[in-house]
């Protein structure tokens, strides 16, 4: 929770308490899930493919709007 904090606070240039921000996914129906075991048919190497080929230019794409979310 630590971690959305921090992403609000650097997107919206607000301090956010780890409470207000849980309550605000709470309430949005938000919960933290994460994957007990990791699936049987998971690909590595497909995974590192996408990760070394299609990765950086998702993540470019995503600052870059971002970026002009808040000009």
């Amino acid at each position: 929770m630590a971690r959305v904090c921090t992403l609000i606070g650097r997107i919206l240039n607000v301090t956010v308490s780890i409470t207000t921000a849980w309550n605000v996914l709470r309430g949005a129906s938000f919960t933290p899930q994460q994957p007990i075991q990791r699936a049987a048919e998971r690909d590595e190497q497909a995974i590192e493919r996408w990760r070394r080929h299609q990765w950086p230019a998702v993540k470019s794409r995503a600052q870059a709007r971002c970026v002009n979310l808040f000009r």
